[in-house]
């Protein structure tokens, strides 16, 4: 009787050393959490771009300011006051996780020696009502200069007649700048897939996009008029129908 006490004893008290050891990293983890929540914002590496035949993501090189102030201008967010505002991002194609309001976006270019100068900058998201990117610019009175764009901006009024916001950026070499971005939606979640393309990548792409959609819309075309041609020839109101259907979805 006296054996299987002192078993179950022992039993008991590898349990309760085991509880307390997992208790005692659970707390561990999340002391290194909280301690790295309140040691300040990470500032980003610079993105350095040295290749213009490739695309940057530069999700991973981006501090975001959330939920910021619609009346902050690019004076106040460019301030020291309100760097501490910014946290890095950590995700490739950062999301606000925010369906409306103002996220502020920062990010540095650091030009390698590359003769490349002219540079496009994509934000594939329909679903974002404004973004404004303010460049670099010592003539001024800000330091910066804005290109607005955003499916509530039209076409033609776009720094690039383009469905996405496109923006043009001018890059020193050998020098690194620091750019912001104000991004602002009026209903619905988006998303920042910010990518840097060289302008020649960039219109090569572009040129695969609109064969893509010519290829599309050419096969509707044709369905189209294939049946039409029946409707024509065989009187059935089903395939008029058809093509009317087809026709409003293309």
């Amino acid at each position: 009787m006296g054996s299987n006490d002192e078993r179950l004893t022992k039993s008991v008290s590898t349990r309760s050393g085991i509880a307390l050891t997992l208790l005692m990293l659970v707390l561990l983890q999340a002391g290194s959490v909280l301690a790295a929540s309140f040691s300040g914002p990470v500032v980003p590496p610079p993105l350095p771009v040295d290749d213009p035949g490739q695309a940057h993501r530069l999700g991973h090189h981006l501090a975001l300011y959330k939920h910021a102030d619609p009346s902050l201008t690019i004076k106040d967010i460019s301030s020291p006051g309100y760097q501490s505002y910014f946290v890095a991002s950590l995700d490739e194609v950062p999301n606000p996780r925010q369906t409306d309001g103002v996220v502020w976006a920062r990010f540095q270019l650091s030009a390698g020696r590359v003769e490349v100068t002219r540079w496009k900058l994509s934000i594939d998201d329909a679903r974002l009502a404004l973004a404004d990117l303010y460049s670099p610019d010592p003539d001024s009175p800000t330091g910066f200069s804005r290109q607005r764009s955003g499916n509530e901006v039209p076409i033609a009024e776009r720094p690039v007649e383009h469905r996405a916001s496109v923006f043009d950026l001018v890059l020193k070499p050998g020098e690194t700048q620091t750019f912001y971005l104000r991004a602002e939606s009026k209903g619905g979640f988006y998303t920042l897939p910010l990518v840097l393309h060289s302008e020649d990548l960039w219109l090569a792409s572009i040129q695969r996009e609109y064969l893509g959609f010519g290829l599309f819309f050419g096969a509707l075309s044709m369905v189209i008029i294939y049946n039409l041609v029946l409707f024509a020839s065989l009187r059935e109101r089903s395939f008029f129908d058809l093509s009317l259907f087809i026709a409003g979805i293309a």
